[in-house]
Order: structure tokens, then C-alpha cells, then sequence
């Protein structure tokens, strides 16, 4: 199955409201969690981390490598070339895992309290993917984690 890949619209809105801070900056934590094939993506309605993390993958067993929140992206860029603001990172991953998943949810983990955390894109693989004893890695779209084109 095609894998899709949307913005939350909750995060271009909490962008423009001074929601989220520079998303490439060291100091600001973005990461990437999993979520399994129970949860029904609603663009409009699911802001933040607070909204999904029922449908995140445990960590807890027979789930091996996962750990509650997801992981840090790293390298981070953010760039704006000929009316194209592109953020990218490091492919995100995890060694020795485990476990299933259908979603990659990325959002901003520097506030402290989850609804502050707000959501800003997510990648959907369209089918339950697994791994078994193995490093998963979320291969990113070569357009980035996500890209916004002006006119």
C-alpha cells in the first residue's frame, strides 16, 4: 500500500499563534512516535500529543525497543528555498525492535504538559507494519518530514 503523508492543521495554526518554537533549534525537542492500526486520523481535530497517545504502541511487553513517546529526530533542518519551507531530520529509528505499527506521528515534545505538545505531521503506511528483532526505520520522504509551498 501507498504510504501517505499529511500535515495536522492544527500545526500550521499553532505556527502563526507562536505555539511552536523554532522546530530546528537544538533546545527543541521533535519526535517521532508509532502508533498502531486503531487509530483513525482526524486532521482537523487532533492538535496534540494528547490527542493520539491512546493509539501509541506500548512499551511494554511481548513490544521490544519502544519506548512511550517515540524518539528525538536529530541533524534537524529547516529551510526556505523558491517559496518552499522544508523541514527535515534524520531518518528516525530504533535497534532491536519488536513490535507493529501503521502510523509515524511527528510533534513537538518540548512543552511539559501533553496538550501543549502539538502535533505536526504524520506519515500513514497505509498497512500494519512489522518488525521482528531488528533496527525499525521510518524512511522519510525525500521532500522531508513535511514541506509547505507558498504561491
Amino acid at each position: 500500500m501507498a504510504t501517505t503523508h499529511k500535515l495536522y492543521t492544527g500545526a500550521i495554526y499553532a505556527a502563526l499563534m507562536g505555539k511552536v518554537t523554532d522546530i530546528s533549534a537544538v533546545g527543541t525537542s521533535i519526535k517521532c512516535c508509532l502508533l498502531d492500526d486503531g487509530y483513525t486520523f482526524d486532521q482537523n481535530v487532533h492538535v496534540s500529543y494528547n490527542d493520539i497517545s491512546a493509539d501509541e504502541i506500548s512499551s511494554a511487553a511481548p513490544n521490544v525497543g519502544y519506548t512511550t513517546g517515540g524518539v528525538a529526530l536529530t541533524s534537524k533542518t529547516l529551510t526556505a528555498a523558491a517559496k518552499t519551507i522544508t523541514f527535515d531530520s534524520v531518518d528516525p529509528s530504533w535497534a532491536t525492535a519488536t513490535f507493529s505499527y501503521q502510523y509515524a506521528v511527528f510533534y513537538d515534545d518540548t512543552p511539559a504538559a501533553d496538550t501543549d505538545k502539538m502535533l505536526l505531521s504524520v506519515l500513514d503506511f497505509g498497512e500494519l507494519k512489522s518488525v521482528t528483532a531488528a533496527t525499525c526505520q521510518i524512511v522519510l520522504p525525500t521532500s522531508g518530514i513535511f514541506t509547505v509551498t507558498v504561491a
